[in-house]
């Protein structure tokens, strides 16, 4: 943001957060429209890293290894739904240039190159057209 350096995001759900700051940061800064190109696979690689926390969590709990990989699949499925939700919903409300306006943005998707891409594509696409819940 111009403000400073973060480490990496270390899950799918920091990634999505703050591939929408990113967004409407350079709104603030830019005319036009802002855009993320490549969405899928950006934000695919933070996918793995969820997988892995989520799997010691359970390896925690003595859980045999097969429950563990089903479980884990799962969970890690609603976090990406939840990180994809908040992107839809962020970017909807999040206001930039004095609060006249949501970041006028793009998210290019469509072409994965992994399967936790494509989860996010296909996830990023179900909760996109959900909507707002309202309106």
């Amino acid at each position: 943001t111009g403000y400073g350096t973060i480490n990496p995001p270390k899950r799918i759900e920091t990634a999505a957060e703050l591939s929408c700051i990113l967004l409407q940061s350079t709104q603030n800064d830019m005319f036009g429209g802002q855009s993320h190109p490549d969405f899928d696979n950006d934000l695919g690689i933070f996918v793995e890293p969820t997988r892995r926390e989520l799997m010691l969590e359970l390896e925690e709990l003595g859980l045999d290894k097969e429950k563990i990989e089903t479980l884990t699949e799962a969970r890690l499925k609603k976090r990406v739904h939840q990180a994809m939700q908040g992107v839809v919903y962020n970017l909807n409300t999040m206001h930039s240039r004095a609060g006249s306006q949501v970041p006028f943005s793009s998210i290019n998707l469509g072409i994965p190159n992994s399967e936790d891409a494509a989860l996010i594509c296909e996830v990023f696409l179900l909760e996109y057209e959900k909507g707002l819940g309202k309106g």
